[in-house]
Formats: C-alpha cells, sequence, structure tokens
C-alpha cells in the first residue's frame, strides 16, 4: 500500500492519497482533516473492486493518525 501526501490549491488541508500497489495510478481513499480536525476517510469508487485485510485497516488507520498528528503540530488550520 502507498501512501501520498498532497497538497492541492482546491483543498484548505492537505491530504493523504491511498494507492493498493505501487502504480499511482488511482488512489481507492483518501484520509483528510476535516474543519473540526478531526480525520476524515473519502472512498473513490474505481472499475475493480478493492479488497482490504484487517491488517490493512490497521495500517491505514496508523498512517492517518500520524498524518494528522502531524499536520496538527505543524499548525494546520
Amino acid at each position: 500500500m502507498i501512501f501520498e501526501k498532497v497538497g492541492d490549491m482546491n483543498s484548505i488541508q492537505p491530504y493523504l492519497c491511498i494507492y493498493q500497489d505501487d502504480t499511482k495510478d488511482n488512489p481507492f481513499m483518501e484520509a483528510g482533516i476535516s474543519q473540526d480536525k478531526l480525520l476524515q476517510y473519502t472512498i473513490y469508487a474505481n472499475d475493480a473492486d478493492v479488497k482490504l485485510s484487517a491488517a490493512d485497516w490497521m495500517l491505514i488507520q496508523t498512517k492517518a493518525m500520524d498524518f494528522l498528528s502531524k499536520e496538527l503540530a505543524n499548525g494546520a488550520d
């Protein structure tokens, strides 16, 4: 699984794009920061089904929590 921090001029906060493999063709999920400074997940519709194990979900949550804490420590608005 690949995690890529994205800073988008159309988004107030940076977010993580999450890819199932290293091709980085299409992210299947985004982990962002809500206006209330909480994690917010967006799952994208793709042509192929995305299958995740419990370990995958735990990795996503761990990476997202780390991302959130770093962004808040850096003064994310």
